[in-house]
């Protein structure tokens, strides 16, 4: 059979088989894909526009929400209609068919709504620069003023970043049309194929994209100069190090700042050659032989576009480099010094550390008479000694290998230190819906003196799965709220050494007239994860339990709180946004008159109103008349500010009830005071610094802010200064800017360290302990009399720590933010002189360790199997005596809930034990001390 004869078989089999579909179905294909994915994503993006509407239209700042949606549309608009008309425009002038024009029109419209989307996030720099206060101060190089850098520069800086990329966009879509639309075009035979290549893409539109490319680029180079006055110096930027400009970043020719110059001329230059190169090839093209093409593309002629550009930008730098190896370097410290003051300065300004009062403190000391004790014991600082700490300290996010063996024998729990939050849980929970997440410390004036509690909300944390919360109609209408603010003196114990409480039980009872509330309910909590519906349809909520059943509730109708779910859009976006979707849009409990409530953490909702606030990360509840409130504090900040030290302002921990990331910054302000009604969910925003970021914020949304003294005494009373800012203040920057001459800088001659302490349950029968830095603690101080700076009103709710060298363990400081008063926020260090030996926390710690009556008792107990728990070590300051008091807790291995057996005075150098403070101090002060254990603890031990 010849083959002749087979050929028309498999010639007719062949027209069976698929074929490779065309590729412009494939694009079709991605398209349609891509196009659907951006319809659900916008979906996505607008139901979340749509529940910020409604949430601050039922706060009363709708105002606030067209404010930044007008800037939002603009900027999302602007992005689509510029992308989408830079993108498809190359497609009309390279004479596409219409298929493709239509899929480049397609691409241009999904390109634009991600460049649109992309400016849409960044509105609140466009927001900024209208409204703009200046600082009054100016940069030392530039001559700029503050306000330049921290608001200006930004929509600079994104409306260059957006231009560079439409103009790629622009650039690669030149090229792709242009090469599309000339496929079938008659072209001049024998010519070089990559110039023919450059010839056929290198169309005015193409030169234009080319252009405009890099033009927007060495714009955004030339910015960089800018650059120099914020960016790190050394190694570590995020610990108070140095940054800003240095000698050989701004003086001379060969100079960092000239050659940014030089890279910015070097790319300007490189494009204008490709430019030319490009407009060359299509003369060639169009004319042959107008162009000699050995000579204009020849290797030659690309190293004169290329290599001038580069080599310059190349060998400039590396000359800057060399100078500061042989020039700058080998003559430091001295010719630095001048920068490394103008960095010192600008961080002391940026994080108000240049309002520290320093002030000598010489304590007294074992060869000074000893004090009158009952005026001792009267002191307001040793009446409310934070026995009974408000703080739960958690391990740092990155676990040092010394801890991780107490984390394994709690079962992976990474609370360090909590008996109060612990006794709270075991003592108050009640009810198996309820749980306590957090516990903090408040102050209530008791018979006219100012009292200190440990405090913490009954809520329903709504992220512990639970059976009773698994079904939605039981965790969205039925169990919607907590119940009551749990108090105890921080300073009291009773006689089985539990705490005294001020209000407890459910339904929750005070004990003390100034802490009685009409409305204890909690809607809006730190556990409230899911959205709460009320006044349901023909279903009322869970309220509390009673000795017959439980009281059942329904929202006041009159209480402006929650979203109404008055219309089918509301049911469709709440729907999806709480993950309910069918259950919320087809539910019949739901009604016009129902509400939600979303969003009911208070930081939550503060993040919602203003989002450019960065919250303290541990709200705390307070008591009011009408209810509880929540106070967030929260700060303004930038990373713009000239020479001062970038740090992370934030929560280092596993945080205490929330994620959040941490901030990159070098300006900080205690700025707003954020006040939550835990029943409504309503917020208000209090001012309380005339900066000028916080200003700028005020122009920008008129009454959005309250002055400070619009605030309610009974919450003013409440004022706490912020954890985290007072953190980065005295951890991160004081430490070491407390220096302020340069030299005395650079040597680290007077560096402090945190003091650190014993703290935690005692790991075993050998009593292993583990050290850590001493933390933030409150306490009430006495100010003035030879001791701690004077304040009025003279009796202060105080924040404090310790500092000790950085090496020794001896005390070297106190640092203190007052918060009382008129002279909340004054900030003060009462500083040891550097020639004088007084004991360290730690080493007040190591004196209990080594006292074998103290340490007999602790042993005792820990060959029973009770654990043994050290609580906090405060640092007390009543004149000038210096106080350390520890409380000892026991707790036994069978049962959660912690006792307070024992509380430890170091005192003059020595420890003391006794049942309570008074009694240690009788101790130390009389002689004396405890006998042995006491018959009550044995007793309990036995059973």
């Amino acid at each position: 059979m010849s083959v002749n004869a087979i050929t028309p078989q498999y010639a007719n089999e062949a027209e069976t088989l698929p074929k490779e579909p065309p590729a412009s179905l494939m694009w079709t294909q991605v398209l349609v894909v891509a196009s659907i994915v951006m319809a659900l994503f916008l979906l996505d993006r607008l139901s979340s526009l749509l529940i910020n509407m409604w949430l601050l239209e039922s706060m009363g700042y709708e105002e606030v929400f067209w404010t930044n949606f007008r800037i939002q549309a603009m900027l999302f608009g602007s992005g689509l209609v510029i992308t989408s008309a830079v993108i498809t425009t190359p497609a009309f002038l390279h004479g596409l068919s219409a298929g493709g024009r239509l899929k480049t029109l397609w691409i241009s419209v999904l390109a634009g709504i991600l460049v649109g989307y992309l400016l849409n996030l960044e509105y609140d720099d466009f927001l900024v620069p209208l409204q703009a206060v200046p600082f009054g101060k100016t940069d030392p190089i530039f001559g700029n003023d503050i306000g330049f850098y921290v608001f200006n520069l930004p929509p600079i800086y994104n409306t260059l970043i957006a231009a560079v990329f439409i103009a790629l966009a622009g650039l690669f879509s030149s090229v792709c049309t242009a090469l599309a639309g000339s496929r079938n075009a008659p072209w001049p035979e024998g010519m070089n194929a990559f110039v023919r290549w450059l010839g056929r893409v290198g169309t005015p539109v193409t030169c234009v994209m080319l252009f405009l490319t890099g033009l927007c680029t060495a714009a955004l180079i030339w910015l960089r100069r800018y650059w120099l006055l914020t960016m790190p110096n050394f190694e570590d930027s995020t610990e108070a190090t140095g940054a800003g400009a240095e000698y050989v970043d701004i003086v001379g020719f060969f100079s960092t700042k000239n050659a940014i110059y030089v890279e910015a001329l070097a790319v300007m230059a490189l494009t204008i050659g490709l430019t030319l190169t490009l407009w060359k090839a299509r003369r060639a093209l169009k004319h042959p032989g107008s162009v000699n093409l050995s000579t204009a593309f020849g290797p030659a002629a690309f190293a004169l576009v290329l290599l001038p550009g580069i080599t310059t930008d190349l060998v400039f730098r590396s000359i800057v480099a060399i100078r500061d190896q042989l020039f700058v370097i080998p003559n430091e410290p001295v010719i630095q010094l001048p920068y490394l003051q103008q960095h010192i300065d600008a961080t002391n300004t940026a994080y108000g550390t240049d309002k520290i009062i320093e002030k000598t403190f010489v304590p007294l000391t074992g060869d000074d008479p000893l004090p009158n004790l009952q005026k001792l014991l009267d002191s307001p600082t040793v009446k409310n000694a934070p026995l009974w700490s408000g703080s739960v300290t958690r391990y740092s996010r990155r676990v040092a290998p010394q801890y991780v063996q107490r984390i394994l024998e709690a079962g992976g729990d990474m609370t360090v230190f909590s008996p109060t939050l612990q006794i709270l849980q075991a003592q108050e929970t009640l009810r198996p819906y309820y749980g306590f997440l957090d516990a903090d410390t408040i102050i209530s004036e008791i018979d006219g003196e100012m009292r200190m509690f440990a405090s913490a909300v009954r809520e329903l944390p709504q992220d512990i799965v639970r059976p009773w919360l698994a079904a939605w109609g039981q965790r969205s209408f039925l169990f919607t709220h907590g119940h009551g603010l749990i108090t105890m003196a921080a300073a009291e114990r009773n006689e089985a050494g539990e705490p005294v409480y001020a209000t407890s039980g459910v339904p929750v009872q005070a004990h003390l007239d100034e802490l009685e509330m009409e409305n204890p309910s909690v809607y809006y909590g730190e556990g409230a994860v899911n959205a709460a519906f009320s006044n349901a349809r023909g279903l009322d909520e869970h309220d509390v339990s009673t000795d017959q059943g439980r009281l059942e509730v329904q929202f006041p109708a009159d209480v402006q709180a929650g979203i109404r779910v008055d219309s089918l859009l509301k049911r469709l976006a709440i729907g999806y946004q709480t993950g309910e979707f069918f259950q919320v849009v087809f539910s019949g409990l739901i009604s016009d008159d129902t509400r939600v409530h979303v969003f009911r953490r208070p930081i939550e909702r503060i993040e919602q109103l203003a989002p450019f606030l960065a919250p303290d990360t541990d709200p705390y509840a307070f008591p009011t008349p009408t209810g509880i409130k929540w106070m967030v504090n929260t700060i303004t900040y930038s990373d713009a500010y000239p020479y001062s030290a970038l740090t992370l302002f934030g929560d280092p921990a596993d945080l205490r009830t929330e994620w959040r990331p941490l901030e990159l910054v070098n300006y900080v302000a205690d700025s707003v005071k954020a006040v939550v009604d835990a029943h409504t969910g309503q917020v208000n925003l209090y001012q309380f610094a005339d900066e000028p970021v916080i200003e700028t914020w005020a122009a920008t949304y008129p009454g959005l802010f309250k002055a400070k003294e619009e605030m309610p005494p009974e919450i003013r009373t409440h004022v706490q200064y912020p954890q985290e800012l007072m953190s980065i203040q005295f951890n991160k920057i004081y430490p070491f800017y407390h220096q302020k001459d340069a030299l005395t800088f650079y040597s680290g001659e007077d560096l402090m360290d945190d003091a650190d302490e014993v703290m935690g349950a005692i790991l075993g029968v050998s009593g292993e302990t583990i050290t850590f830095s001493q933390g933030l603690f409150w306490w009430i101080a006495e100010t003035g009399g030879g001791g701690m700076v004077e304040a009025d009103p003279p009796v202060q709710f105080a924040l404090s720590k310790s500092y000790t060298p950085q090496d020794p363990l001896n005390l070297r400081g106190v640092a203190t933010a007052y918060q009382t008063g008129e002279d909340y926020g004054k900030l003060s260090v009462l500083k040891i002189p550097k020639g004088m030996f007084f004991m360290g926390p730690e080493q007040a710690d190591a004196t209990i360790d080594q006292d074998a009556f103290i340490a007999q008792e602790i042993g005792l107990w820990n060959r029973l199997g009770v654990q043994v728990i050290r609580g906090r070590t405060s640092t007390l300051i009543v004149g000038r005596e210096v106080i350390y008091v520890e409380p000892i807790f026991i707790r036994s291995r069978q049962s959660p809930v912690p006792q307070l057996p024992r509380v430890i005075v170091v005192f003059r150098g020595k420890p003391h034990m006794g049942r309570t403070i008074e009694e240690a101090l009788t101790f130390a002060i009389n002689g004396g001390r405890l006998d042995s254990m006491d018959h009550d603890i044995r007793a309990s031990l036995a059973e």
